[in-house]
């Protein structure tokens, strides 16, 4: 099994990238926020990136992350029945690892449905049986308030992705509690 790789970026798609390590070139699938940091890397640098490895019947796969908290939620979202490596990439591509966790635990399962293919039983399935093994993942959690559920969904009602949402949540000085004002400086730090 691969557990890590390091080294440079030979070639970046919008699913994976390919890492030249000492000569040999590793396809590894990522997801939207990896890719997102390792664009701003560019090809020709030199990062590290946690591994699992998918082995199948008919292919391997590697699926690489740059923070071992989202390869840890990407693991315990394989052990879901219904819940396959893709699955469990694109849960990771609508929040970061530590929303995910708190979405699980908290049994909120409409983060969960805005995943392509995951609909409302697959959620409650995941919050289910993840709901005990989820808690002793050691994640740093991030506080989900009714008003950031709604900001987040208001922010998606108007176009932008979940993961969008999230990341221009976290942007917010915490101090700004009103969810009007709340969308209104997201929106203004998402159009710098």
């Amino acid at each position: 099994m691969i557990g890590k790789l390091t080294g440079k970026i030979d070639e970046l798609s919008n699913t994976s990238v390919i890492l030249d390590v000492n000569g040999v070139g590793y396809q590894v699938l990522l997801n939207e926020n990896t890719l997102n940091k390792l664009s701003a890397t560019g090809e020709g640098g030199t990062i590290s990136l946690f591994i699992h490895t998918d082995v199948r019947e008919d292919h391997i796969q590697l699926f690489g992350f740059l923070d071992p908290a989202e390869l840890k939620i990407f693991k315990l979202l394989l052990t879901v029945s219904g819940i396959g490596p893709k699955a469990a990439l694109g849960i990771l591509n609508v929040a970061s690892a530590g929303t995910i966790k708190n979405a699980i635990f908290q049994q909120d399962h409409n983060l969960l449905t805005q995943v392509p293919g995951i609909g409302k039983k697959t959620a409650e399935r995941v919050c289910l049986e993840l709901n005990n093994k989820i808690d002793n993942l050691e994640i740093k959690d991030e506080p989900a308030t009714q008003t950031n559920r709604e900001v987040v969904d208001a922010l998606v009602a108007m176009g932008y992705s979940v993961r969008e949402a999230h990341q221009a949540l976290k942007l917010l000085p915490p101090e700004i509690t009103d969810e009007a004002e709340m969308i209104k400086l997201a929106l203004k730090n998402m159009n710098k």
